[in-house]
């Protein structure tokens, strides 16, 4: 995750802050009367621990890499799409379609 000040940060995810998220609208985190709360939420999850481990894992019929997450009933499984990103699906157990999403590196 990173800070408003572009500074990279470990995230420790939250089973109850992710339900009550998914159940917010779409939020603009660039929107700049947001940063309080989002610098809020950074300071409470922040963490040096470890949240999650990576295993390959069939999905769809493919061996691809897979994110567990140590507290979430959640499996992010990722496919290279190239030399700087991946395609990201985000199964949930609380939520009824899968999450998709492209992770770019900076």
């Amino acid at each position: 995750m990173k800070n408003f000040d572009g500074s990279v940060f470990k995230l420790a995810p939250n089973p109850t802050l992710m339900s009550g998220m998914l159940k917010m609208p779409a939020l603009d985190a660039e929107n700049p009367l947001l940063k309080p709360l989002f610098g809020g939420l950074n300071a409470v999850l922040k963490t040096e621990e470890s949240q999650a481990r990576l295993r390959m894992m069939e999905h769809r019929g493919k061996v691809t890499a897979t994110m567990i997450y140590d507290y979430l009933p959640i499996n992010d499984s990722f496919r290279k799409l190239d030399e700087n990103r991946v395609f990201g699906i985000m199964d949930y157990k609380d939520i009824e379609q899968p999450f998709f999403f492209v992770l770019t590196r900076d």
